[in-house]
């Protein structure tokens, strides 16, 4: 039965779906990076990746895989007017004293994307949301940096949302 094909029709979709999500997460951090370092408005940059990255023809995004547009602008619409308030509140995760500023830009564009997800789109599984952004991070490095955003988000998703992860683990462990 697990090979029958309405299984497999069924699954398409919902494979190309997280594709476009993870396409559009990348995306979004790629984007919210670029606002960082060349100071160009949000609308100015979210209009140049629609127009030439996330349509599907830039290997870099997901593999070229089309990315889910309305995801993208919301996540870089939102944390580009929310920095401010994401950063101050990502401050008291940090273990060190230095503030976020402080940290590489990308490694914050990430914590800030990663950050909004978790206290906005609970529909989102956290645990979901915590992988997509490792993921990004270790797109980009291969040092410790992957497990410092894991940790982040982890202890993020743990006040923000208090015993999901407990939950979603003992699903799983069925």
């Amino acid at each position: 039965m697990i090979n029958s094909p309405t299984r497999r029709v069924k699954s398409r979709p919902r494979r190309r779906s997280v594709r476009q999500q993870n396409a559009a997460r990348l995306a979004a951090v790629q984007a919210l990076y670029q606002i960082e370092v060349t100071n160009d408005l949000a609308s100015k940059v979210i209009k140049e990746f629609k127009l030439y990255r996330i349509d599907g023809r830039d290997p870099e995004i997901a593999g070229g895989a089309k990315a889910n547009n309305i995801l993208f602008s919301e996540i870089v619409n939102e944390v580009n007017l929310e920095s401010d308030q994401i950063d101050a509140k990502l401050s008291s995760f940090l273990i060190s004293k230095k503030p976020i500023e402080s940290l590489e830009i990308l490694l914050r564009c990430i914590l800030r994307a990663g950050f909004y997800e978790l206290s906005r789109r609970i529909q989102v599984p956290a645990r979901s949301i915590i992988q997509e952004y490792v993921w990004i991070a270790s797109a980009f490095y291969s040092g410790d940096q992957p497990g410092f955003v894991n940790g982040i988000l982890d202890k993020v998703t743990r006040n923000l949302r208090p015993g999901e992860l407990e939950t979603s683990r003992a699903i799983s462990d069925r």
